[in-house]
């Protein structure tokens, strides 16, 4: 089986730790252990050289970065979606604004999504608005 793992993060990779990162990492070499060939997808960062190599090979698992730029005109579309391998599962770490271009180029495959943060839209309101006033229109 062929399994793509989309996160915001891939522990180690170009220098970053979190915890969306350690999940993923820890998910993928333990499923690389059981046989299984095991891609993890993650976007450069704005942070992030996009001189870096865009990919290696951690522990079994091939890591990928991407650019993840939307284009907003009509509908959110990613900039240069990624060439995607032919998987049989994609597991979506945390949706994100991506998440349907992943599922548009694998329609054949499993997908998955984990909401490791879920929050309320009064949450988001009381967390984010404060400090991003023009999010009250989106």
């Amino acid at each position: 089986m062929k399994i793509l793992f989309v996160s915001w993060e891939y522990f180690g990779f170009h220098g970053l730790y979190g915890g969306f990162g350690r999940l993923t990492r820890t998910l993928a070499e333990e499923i690389v252990k059981r046989g299984h060939k095991v891609y993890a997808y993650t976007p450069y960062r704005k942070y992030t050289d996009m001189n870096l190599e865009s990919h290696a090979e951690i522990n079994g698992v091939h890591v990928q970065a991407f650019d993840s730029r939307m284009k907003m005109l009509f509908k959110i579309k990613m900039k240069e979606p990624p060439n995607l391998p032919d998987v049989d599962v994609v597991h979506d770490q945390e949706p994100g604004a991506w998440s349907k271009t992943f599922a548009e180029k694998t329609p054949d495959s499993i997908h998955l999504v984990t909401s490791q943060d879920p929050r309320t839209i009064d949450r988001l309101r009381e967390t984010y608005f404060p400090l991003y006033p023009h999010m009250r229109t989106l």
